[in-house]
């Protein structure tokens, strides 16, 4: 299962992350756009290369983010409004019909992608972040995974 670490360097201003393969190689980089109107990340390859945005309306109360790539929008991250004391369940709506879930544990450390009972990613909070992806599509996984840090992520502040 393919495993991802992002974390962010001590210097960032915003939020940054480095993603890293299991092999420590740089495989993808975040950054935050400072001063919109929109909690805005973009993810780019090694190379620079913008692979999808993240955006999170600010003024809007509940949780809602919307992942784009090639100018299309390839998902829409949502809060759902049975809160638990377990934790929080959002729901993705995928391009072509497909819907993910996404449970959260009690303490925000844990995060699980499924869809129906298949887990496509486990999302797992520490210093940074580490996302095994399995064999799903690690653009969205890693996408939802910086949405998730828009939401409960210290993101104004750098850690």
């Amino acid at each position: 299962m393919p495993a991802f670490t992002m974390d962010q360097p001590w210097w960032a201003l915003g939020r940054q992350f480095r993603i890293r393969d299991g092999d420590g190689n740089l495989r993808y980089r975040v950054r935050s756009k400072l001063l919109t109107f929109m909690k805005s990340s973009v993810l780019e390859d090694a190379s620079g290369r913008e692979v999808a945005a993240i955006r999170q309306p600010v003024f809007v109360l509940d949780r809602l983010s919307t992942i784009t790539a090639e100018g299309r929008t390839v998902a829409t991250v949502k809060q759902l409004l049975d809160r638990k004391p377990q934790g929080q369940t959002y729901s993705v709506d995928v391009e072509a019909g497909r819907v993910l879930s996404i449970s959260e544990t009690r303490y925000k450390e844990k995060y699980v992608v499924r869809e129906g009972a298949r887990t496509l990613a486990t999302i797992v909070r520490g210093v940074g972040y580490s996302v095994a992806t399995g064999d799903a599509d690690e653009v969205l996984l890693l996408s939802i995974a910086v949405a998730i840090d828009q939401w409960d992520g210290n993101y104004t502040e750098s850690t």
